[in-house]
């Protein structure tokens, strides 16, 4: 078991001495905690990642960078592009998106497959919009569809178990967490350390079903 861990321990080594940046705690605008899986065949683990967004005035739209570099997946830029129809058809119904924005994943330089993140996506691309700060103590994982609604993911306990030994080597404060996906609840199969932690009230997992409540859980306002 430890010789297949050790590329996570490795991993986990570049966050104690921030080689990799990633802090889970305060506020930041433009910016959210999401969560990807590490497949390595024989094992797997949950990385945390910092999604950032940028916008400014113009008429390129909603641009993912590692979708423009070819460093994702055709899942991936599935819930990019969603995101943009998202954004359009629910708060810009009637009018012309006169919009530059762009997505990307820090510090992330292989390829990136999948939807999960596209939750994350939005919301840091909203708070780049509004002004408004994400919770970094939060970290997130959901596939948002064309209605806003958040879909299940894979990989649930992982991503969920990585950002908790993050946690625990940044130091747990008790206001930490992971929001899921409403849809994932049934597939929670977590380490017992993970429960003692969630018992003992130092760790927190919430869930949502819709974007709006997952925005007020990260911004602290009603959506």
């Amino acid at each position: 078991f430890e010789r297949h861990q050790l590329i996570e321990d490795h991993l986990f080594k570049m966050f104690e001495d921030e080689a990799l940046e990633l802090e889970p705690s305060g506020e930041a605008v433009g910016s959210a905690v999401g969560l990807t899986v590490l497949d390595f065949g024989d094992h797997a683990c949950g990385q945390p990642c910092k999604v950032s967004a940028s916008v400014s005035p113009g008429d390129v739209g909603v641009v993912s960078i590692e979708r423009e570099v070819e460093l994702s997946g055709r899942l991936h830029d599935k819930g990019a592009l969603t995101i943009g129809a998202y954004l359009r058809a629910h708060y810009l119904p009637d009018q012309i998106c006169a919009l530059n924005a762009t997505l990307c994943f820090d510090q992330l330089h292989d390829e990136i497959e999948g939807d999960s993140a596209s939750l994350a996506e939005m919301v840091a691309l909203l708070s780049a919009l509004s002004g408004l700060p994400v919770a970094q103590n939060i970290a997130m994982t959901g596939a948002l569809d064309l209605r806003g609604r958040v879909q299940a993911i894979g990989g649930v306990n992982e991503k969920i178990e990585g950002f908790f030994r993050l946690c625990k080597l940044k130091g747990l404060t008790g206001e930490q967490g992971v929001l899921i996906p409403r849809a994932n609840i049934k597939d929670l199969s977590l380490r017992q350390e993970v429960l003692n932690a969630v018992e003992a009230g130092q760790f927190t997992l919430w869930s949502a079903a819709h974007l709006d409540e997952a925005l007020s859980l990260v911004m602290g306002k009603v959506a």
